[in-house]
This record gives C-alpha cells, sequence and structure tokens, in this order.
C-alpha cells in the first residue's frame, strides 16, 4: 500500500472557518516591539556625566547618598557598562548596563537587578521612565503607582 502524497491539507466545507484555535496563554501580556524597549548604548560620547549622575540617582534613591567610584568599559558587543565601587556608607561593587530609553533618556541597569528593585521600585531613566526584569528576564516598564506603565 502506497503512502497519500502530501497534498494542500484537509478541504473545508461551508461553516468551516479557516481561524486557528486560540492558544492557551491568550491572556499573558503581549510582547513589546524592538522599538519599545530601551537599546544598548554604543556611543557615550558627551554623555558620560550624564551616566555619572544617573547612576549616583539611582544608588541615591535605592541605597542612600554613596561615595562612588567609576570604571567605564565596553563588551565585546559595543555595549557600554560601568563597573562601580562603593566606599561609603556601605562597601561593595556593583555593575551597570547602559542603555537608550524609547523616550531618549538613559537606563542604567544594575546587573544582576537586586530583586527588591525588580519588584518594588523599578529602576529609573533620564526620561522619567522606570524599567525592570520580568519573570523571564526580558527588559518591561515598570507599573507606575496609579497601575499603568512608565
Amino acid at each position: 500500500m502506497r503512502p497519500a502524497a502530501p497534498g494542500p491539507g484537509p478541504t473545508r466545507t461551508a461553516g468551516q472557518s479557516n481561524a486557528k484555535p486560540i492558544p492557551s496563554d491568550h491572556n499573558a501580556k503581549p510582547r513589546m516591539s524592538p522599538e519599545d524597549l530601551p537599546t544598548p548604548l554604543t556611543d557615550l560620547r558627551r554623555r558620560v556625566n550624564v551616566a555619572r549622575d544617573l547612576i549616583r540617582a539611582v544608588m541615591a534613591e535605592l541605597v542612600g547618598p554613596s561615595d562612588l567610584v567609576f570604571d567605564f568599559y565596553r563588551e565585546w558587543n559595543g555595549c557600554w557598562r560601568v563597573r562601580i565601587e562603593i566606599r561609603e556608607p556601605i562597601k561593595g561593587r556593583l555593575e551597570f548596563t547602559l542603555l537608550d530609553t524609547p523616550g531618549g533618556g538613559m537606563l542604567a541597569l544594575p546587573r544582576p537587578l537586586p530583586e527588591r528593585w525588580r519588584s518594588e521600585t523599578g529602576i529609573p531613566a533620564t526620561d522619567g521612565t522606570r524599567w525592570s526584569l520580568d519573570a523571564e528576564g526580558q527588559l518591561t516598564p515598570f507599573p507606575r503607582p496609579d497601575g499603568r506603565s512608565s
């Protein structure tokens, strides 16, 4: 017996639709388009002071005023990162990835992102938006207190 030759598939009869079934995750939030997400900052010229001020503001908001030492460097893909050493009031190190926001601002995202910052406060950008990471590790706007995304 010969197998059936592949064809165009089952034929439709009157009353049948061509619609695909609704996926089980249809209530999941839609993915943002790449144009709506921050992108790696690759040109730091004339923006170093903006980056320093932003990181100082982020640290002041999240842990209080801090004495910081900055070390800017480029990753293999051209994205700028900043390694900071915290000297006062606590001692420690933290790294930030610098990103351009869709609104034209700058975002300094701590890596790794501490859980409290991810789930409770988000990270502020210079354009007034706030960002965080979702459960899958993807950038997402952080909801404002009124429930809307920033």
